[in-house]
């Protein structure tokens, strides 16, 4: 007999206590407004949940970012949602607690879940997919990642992605895979997302879907398979007043039968504080996302811009910056200080009195803070500083960028990029 087909509808990030809560969320017809019958005919609708249900005297972990807690009142609005991806970097942002009463409350409101490892005696969850349709949800997680004995999101392994993919297919299965994943705040996905996302398609995966940039990016077909690179927010509205933050768009997928190629549309939408509203197909089609995939097309150029964000983000962003403090402040401020002024002091060149005059200024102002070692005594704000310089160094979005700072630094390439990409980071970039 032959399998019935089923539709399924993939959306962004759900955090409605960021900017939505004057939104109607008790009431899901009002709060989708004209995406609500998009949601109803659909069989399965799967988004991403973006934090965590909390019991009462919840503490955060120690972490890098925003602890992000979902309020139990705004549960109404997931009613229409069978499905929710928890690999994301905020599953574990309330420790272990947070993660069980997060799928307490899934499995008391009928919501399966998927994309992590549960805590030791958690009750497997509902699967609602047919048995031919097989869903991968992974993420670069930071300190949500899963770890041997330690529960937490799917980590974004690559190679055992696409390995799984391969084995599913074989078996007749169709897989879609879902990633959060990406630089934040950035339209243009960078070169390790395109590289992971294309991999999985010329594993076999039938549609590729990603979140976590907190904007919606463009979208492609490789090998077959369409790539959406990511969908934005989606019951989530940053208050910057940036033109991408509040748009986003649903992805609709129907799969005929096993190993047939998903019939996709995309559903835009605009975040407004009473709500989402659905957006003209058509225009933003050829309009927001036609801009937004048009770099994909051309990869000199797609490089060109990553190298022209990797700069601009160390020169005039906060990537310098925050490493700067992360480091002074582990050390303790003299300790930093005094560093910084040692190593400018060894940038000098030449034997001219004006130099030798500087160095000696700059050693012996070292000197005065009489810091030759740092001070390692923990204190709760070197904790967040050490979670910030290991999230730098640990996570793709993050470790990345430097890497290919570094690498222009040590080539020559560095701040050199062509004025057309400079001035393109005006319209993919947050100001």
């Amino acid at each position: 007999m032959p399998s019935p087909p089923i539709t399924l509808t993939l959306w962004g990030d759900w955090s409605p206590a960021i900017g939505m809560n004057a939104a109607p969320l008790d009431d899901p017809a009002a709060l989708y407004g004209g995406l609500y019958p998009v949601l109803q005919r659909a069989d399965l609708n799967i988004l991403n949940l973006e934090g965590v249900f909390i019991p009462p005297g919840s503490r955060p972990i120690v972490k890098d970012g925003r602890p992000l807690s979902l309020p139990e009142a705004a549960l109404p609005s997931l009613r229409p949602f069978g499905m929710v991806c928890l690999a994301n970097n905020h599953l574990m942002d309330y420790g272990e607690a947070g993660l069980r009463r997060t799928l307490e409350v899934l499995n008391a409101t009928g919501i399966a879940w998927t994309g992590i490892t549960p805590p030791e005696g958690t009750p497997p969850p509902q699967n609602p997919l047919p048995a031919w349709l097989h869903l991968i949800n992974a993420a670069e997680g930071e300190e949500a990642r899963a770890a041997p004995e330690r529960p937490g999101a799917r980590p974004l392994d690559i190679p055992a992605l696409c390995a799984e993919t391969r084995e599913q297919t074989a078996a007749g299965r169709t897989v879609v895979a879902v990633l959060h994943t990406g630089r934040e705040h950035w339209c243009i996905p960078a070169p390790y997302v395109r590289d992971a996302c294309r991999a999985l398609a010329e594993a076999g995966a039938a549609l590729v879907v990603g979140h976590h940039p907190h904007v919606p990016q463009g979208m492609e077909t490789w090998n077959g398979t369409p790539i959406f690179y990511s969908l934005g927010n989606f019951v989530l509205r940053p208050l910057s007043g940036w033109r991408w933050h509040p748009l986003g768009y649903g992805v609709e997928a129907r799969f005929s039968r096993p190993g047939a190629p998903p019939q996709v549309s995309i559903h835009p939408y605009e975040i407004t504080p009473a709500g989402l509203h659905a957006l003209e197909r058509k225009a933003f089609t050829e309009g927001a996302l036609a801009s937004l995939s048009a770099p994909l097309k051309d990869e000199e150029k797609l490089n060109v811009l990553w190298d022209a964000y990797v700069d601009d983000f160390l020169q005039r962003g906060k990537g310098m910056e925050t490493l700067l403090r992360a480091l002074g402040s582990l050390g303790g401020t003299r300790w930093g200080t005094a560093s910084l002024w040692r190593g400018a002091s060894a940038s000098i060149r030449g034997s001219h009195l004006k130099g030798s005059l500087l160095r000696r200024l700059l050693l012996g102002a070292a000197a005065l803070l009489g810091e030759d070692a740092p001070s390692l005594a923990l204190t709760p704000e070197k904790a967040r500083q050490a979670a910030i310089l290991r999230n730098r160094f640990d996570t793709p979005a993050h470790r990345e960028v430097w890497l290919r700072a570094l690498s222009r630094m040590m080539d020559g390439s560095f701040g050199d990029s062509p004025p057309w990409a400079v001035e393109a980071l005006k319209v993919w970039r947050l100001p």
